[in-house]
């Protein structure tokens, strides 16, 4: 005697074709956001790591942090060695060739591997030819410009002001646990990229340009990794960055006094 065999209708077929649609549209945005914290964790690790690499600079260098001397000399050709990377003496120094191209900067073909605690993995590892950065330093200037309180001075200002290389000294600075030293810069696409190597995009007197081309960076409205100069990371909104102060820093970026970007005592 044979069996009867019921088998699945056509309408029940696709009543299970759309629970497993909606499901999988639920479980999206969780995925979706679980990447994006990923990227922002291993972004964060590439900040600490580089902090680290400030730090043993210092040991060797008095207590100083990188201090570029030249126009065309950035905070990261001065990690050399600390990063894990070993610039060769003739990358230094150098400027935009004839042909318009960054000699000094890093083709993307010789340095992906050994540059990559540079690249934050949201962001576009090279414009195509070159090396991309994902980070800048807290910009400082030694004197006349009170509301640029950072600790290390673009290598460009030497040409543009006359003056000699400055940086802090870590004792000089103020309160480190609740001082910004790095923050990220955004590498969006082939036609909006920073560099290794090039002083385009390497310091910043603050971060509010990055949030402005790309606000949602990680996934997070006005969210970045800040490394401060205790070499804690921490993932904040941009308006915690005034801190303790009455700056309203995304209004009025121009006087950083008080706030997390102010690293002077």
């Amino acid at each position: 005697m044979k069996r009867s065999q019921k088998s699945f209708t056509l309408i029940e077929l696709l009543i299970v074709v759309a629970i497993i649609g909606i499901l999988i549209s639920m479980l999206m945005p969780s995925l979706k956001n679980a990447r994006h914290a990923a990227k922002a964790t291993v972004c964060g690790s590439n900040q600490k790591q580089l902090g680290i690499a400030m730090m043993s600079y210092t040991v060797s260098n008095n207590g100083y942090l990188t201090a570029p001397p030249a126009t065309h000399y950035t905070w990261d050709d001065l990690l050399s060695p600390y990063d894990g990377r070993d610039i060769p003496t003739n990358w230094k120094f150098t400027s935009k060739n004839s042909t318009g191209d960054w000699s000094g900067t890093f083709l993307y073909e010789d340095w992906d591997k050994k540059s990559s605690l540079y690249n934050c993995p949201i962001d576009a590892p090279n414009d195509g030819k070159r090396t991309n950065r994902s980070y800048a330093v807290n910009s400082g200037f030694p004197s006349g410009w009170s509301t640029t309180r950072g600790p290390i001075m673009s290598g460009y200002r030497i040409l543009q002001k006359g003056v000699d290389p400055w940086s802090m000294k870590l004792e000089a600075i103020n309160n480190p646990s609740k001082t910004i030293l790095m923050g990220e810069v955004t590498v969006y696409d082939k036609e909006n990229t920073f560099n290794l190597g090039s002083n385009n995009g390497s310091v910043r007197t603050n971060f509010r340009a990055e949030l402005k081309r790309n606000p949602v960076k990680h996934g997070r409205n006005l969210m970045l990794n800040y490394l401060f100069n205790d070499l804690h990371v921490s993932f904040l909104s941009y308006h915690t960055l005034n801190g303790d102060s009455d700056k309203y820093l995304w209004g009025d970026s121009s006087n950083v006094i008080g706030t997390f970007l102010d690293c002077r005592k």
